[in-house]
């Protein structure tokens, strides 16, 4: 436990008012319909919400948190969504940037989740499962931070269906 409460205090310290630039690389998997993406592109973010994943592959699309409103662009479909308003879009935009910023805790609570944690050889992995009866939207997270840096370096978000999809992130 001592272990943990010090990796969450480190990841919490080194990334309290982050400014980053990753370059990312995204997995979207459905198992049931055997289907799958790879998406590519450049992350920005800035504490404590303002965050920019502007895709190469696909070339155009964005997704975009300012404040409170989130802005997703697919191909010419732009769709802008007031996170005051929508509770759903507001709770992955909370946990992304909550991700991003290493607040272990907000995350622990915003998907009333059980954690755990390992001690990788370079990563500290945190995996955050929901109770079957939860209403959360997502079944597990994982997020591990670079044991040097403290930065994020993965993620993975698997819904209730199966689907998941998985962040590669490496700072520019």
């Amino acid at each position: 436990m001592a272990q943990q409460d010090v990796a969450v205090k480190f990841v919490a310290t080194k990334n309290k008012d982050v400014n980053a630039a990753f370059n990312f690389v995204q997995y979207n998997v459905d198992p049931l319909l055997n289907k799958s993406e790879t998406l590519k592109g450049k992350l920005t973010f800035a504490a404590p919400r303002k965050l920019s994943m502007i895709y190469s592959v696909p070339e155009g699309d964005k997704f975009v948190i300012d404040g409170d409103f989130l802005v997703n662009v697919k191909g010419k479909k732009t769709n802008k969504v007031n996170l005051k308003k929508v509770k759903s879009m507001a709770g992955l935009a909370d946990l992304l940037c909550n991700a991003m910023m290493g607040k272990i805790s907000e995350i622990e609570h915003d998907t009333k989740s059980v954690m755990t944690f390992t001690s990788g050889k370079t990563t500290f992995v945190f995996v955050f499962k929901a109770d079957k009866k939860s209403r959360s939207y997502y079944k597990e997270v994982e997020v591990r931070y670079d044991k040097k840096t403290g930065r994020i370096v993965y993620m993975k978000l698997i819904e209730k269906s199966g689907k998941y999809s998985e962040y590669q992130m490496t700072a520019k």
